[in-house]
């Protein structure tokens, strides 16, 4: 965890286990808050290699009224969600045309990212996830996405740090 969460190159980690890893789609968690290039570079790079297709996720977190109680507002959330997923195709839109062979499916679903690609992903031959650089912090900085998907997840993953 210490190394995955200092270097700044991509890293895999696989899990130690009998079986094989999935020919399934290459998993990407994407955060349109704060996009960076590295995450759907690497992802499709990797769909490309393994002649697979990429499946780009995009998770709406939960409002604070949709926690227990009674709702504090309407929910606003369905009102925008063309609007998320045209930023998502948006945001694939230069990936799939630098790597035309690569289909991509993007997708948005409401709820705890760290989850949702863990269920995202149950069949993936790889999951990747961004992970910030951080420089001045001690310790394995990793962020919870990529510790959910560490630590609940199958396939292998990627932790790709960006700015």
């Amino acid at each position: 965890m210490t190394v995955a969460g200092r270097v700044e190159v991509p890293v895999v980690l696989v899990r130690a286990r009998g079986a094989g890893v999935p020919d399934g789609a290459v998993v990407a968690g994407l955060d349109l808050r704060r996009p960076c290039d590295e995450v759907p570079s690497f992802a499709f790079g990797e769909a490309a290699r393994r002649r697979t297709s990429v499946h780009a996720l995009y998770v709406q977190r939960l409002p604070v009224h949709a926690l227990p109680g009674p709702p504090v507002g309407p929910d606003v959330r369905p009102a925008v969600a063309p609007e998320v997923a045209a930023s998502l195709d948006e945001a694939l839109e230069p990936w799939r045309a630098a790597y035309p062979e690569v289909a991509a499916e993007g997708r948005v679903v409401i709820g705890s990212a760290g989850q949702e690609v863990v269920r995202a992903a149950a069949d993936a031959s790889l999951v990747v996830v961004g992970r910030r650089a951080r420089r001045s912090a001690p310790g394995a900085h990793i962020g919870g996405v990529a510790y959910a998907v560490l630590h609940h997840g199958r396939a292998p993953v990627a932790l790709v740090p960006h700015g």
